[in-house]
């Protein structure tokens, strides 16, 4: 046994040095000396692939723990793009803006609200619009340098002409001059104004705000409102009967006796007794309350792709001082121009643009009796009451607002409705002004002396 056991061992031991010599005729000396390199080569790789892996999470983290500042330095970047590659031109073409302001003063007074500033001081000006619609990306989304020409539907040559007519009058206000029938904005100038151009040390107040956005009592200019309101409730002006006015009413006065009147020479005589008489007599607080919100002229939307201030209507307290522009009613010369707007287009209001080919809305906002029943009145106040200094026929009316103080707004609102002038709407706001007649005259000058003369010889 012990014998065989020796011989098995002897054996297997014979089978292992052969297979040791195998094993070492089948590694070559190059290939036993390449392993332990290729062993580190692999523990290099995997260090890198760690390091690479570790480098890749600070990059993800990095916008984590430094978004301000890296939000921050995205958004001026954009700012500074915009105000150097921004091509901003009027309707006909007209440089306004081309990377930088225009070389005209009167231009950069002109459009300052329109155009804005370096530091966007005004909110609902061209270029913050495009600076907000940017910044509206991320820095994963990336963004795009703005190259394309901006055509405004302003003209130019009238928003220049609009602010001369301003400043030389020593006037705090603004002129809103707008197609009621495409609803493109062609002037809408504010004053005082900022030369971007100069030091902001001697800035007039009030001159960031763009005073055709801004809301203010209509005065009598709103009466053509509330006149609408009762016809839209189905009441029959014919059936009203008249007025006796003696200057006096209650609370209400009026600036004269206007004798016996009925609604339509109440309303363009714009005598407050009756047309607060009428109204009281047949209307409610909610009645004028929701008629005047439905019609939308208070909203922020009234010019496409722009919040303006909303305005405000409040007759609860005080019914008939509301029907005649007072009390709590609050207003915005655009607001006021959709209104008058909507009469000169057959009562349907069309949005109005800053930009040419804006998407806009059109809605109807009265019917067509009650457009006709206005009209008529307005345009013979305008001929009859007035005795129009317009080159042209046209209706309107003015107002003049009563404040706290004892000063006066000075407001005139009227449409273009001659086959030989253009479909303009024109409102013009004088802050403080007192006598209406200031905003009815203003705008008869820049209607002929420049809507008129430019229509006659284009």
């Amino acid at each position: 046994f012990e014998k065989k056991q020796e011989e098995r061992d002897k054996s297997q031991k014979k089978k292992d040095v052969l297979v040791k010599a195998r094993n070492l005729l089948d590694n070559s000396p190059e290939e036993v000396e390449w392993m332990p390199k290729i062993n580190r080569m692999k523990i290099l790789c995997g260090l890198l692939v760690l390091i690479m892996c570790a480098g890749i999470i600070l990059v993800l983290l990095v916008p984590v723990f430094h978004a301000d500042e890296m939000k921050a330095y995205y958004q001026d970047f954009i700012h500074h793009d915009i105000l150097n590659t921004a091509h901003i031109v009027d309707r006909n073409g007209q440089d306004i803006y081309n990377g930088d302001y225009a070389d005209s003063k009167l231009t950069r007074l002109a459009t300052f609200h329109l155009i804005g500033d370096d530091y966007d001081s005004i909110p609902t000006s061209v270029l913050a619009e495009l600076y907000a619609n940017a910044s509206e990306g991320n820095l994963f989304q990336g963004y795009q340098s703005q190259s394309e020409e901006i055509r405004l539907t302003i003209d130019l040559d009238l928003q220049e002409a609009a602010y001369e007519a301003l400043v030389d009058g020593g006037y705090a206000g603004t002129v809103f001059v707008a197609d009621y029938q495409t609803g493109e904005i062609l002037c809408m100038v504010s004053t005082p104004s900022v030369d971007v151009k100069e030091t902001s040390d001697n800035v007039q107040e009030g001159a960031y705000l763009n005073k055709a956005l801004q809301t203010y009592a209509p005065g009598s200019t709103f009466k053509a409102i509330s006149v609408a309101c009762l016809l839209e409730k189905g009441i029959d002006p014919d059936e009203l009967g008249s007025y006796y006015c003696d200057g006096k009413d209650g609370h209400i006065s009026c600036t004269q006796r206007h004798g016996r009147v009925n609604l339509k020479q109440a309303l363009y005589k714009s005598c407050n007794c009756a047309i607060s008489y009428y109204v009281e007599k047949y209307l409610t607080a909610d009645d004028l309350d929701q008629f005047v919100r439905s019609l939308g002229i208070l909203d922020a939307d009234l010019i496409a792709g722009m919040t303006i201030n909303e305005g405000t209507i409040d007759s609860s307290d005080d019914l008939a001082w509301t029907a005649d522009g007072q009390s709590k009613t609050l207003m915005s010369p655009v607001g006021l121009a959709s209104f008058y707007a909507a009469l000169a287009n057959d009562g349907v209001y069309q949005q109005f643009s800053l930009i040419q080919g804006q998407q806009t809305t059109a809605d109807a906002l009265i019917s067509q009796s009650t457009v006709d029943y206005l009209k008529e009145a307005l345009t013979t106040g305008m001929r009859v009451w007035y005795r129009s200094p317009i080159d042209c026929r046209s209706f309107g009316k003015t107002g003049t607002a009563e404040l706290d103080s004892g000063k006066s707004h000075a407001w005139f609102a009227c449409c273009l409705d001659d086959e030989e002038a253009p479909s303009y709407v024109i409102v013009t706001m004088l802050e403080k002004a007192g006598s209406s007649s200031k905003a009815m005259n203003l705008a008869a000058d820049l209607i002929n002396d420049h809507i008129l003369t430019k229509e006659a010889s284009s």
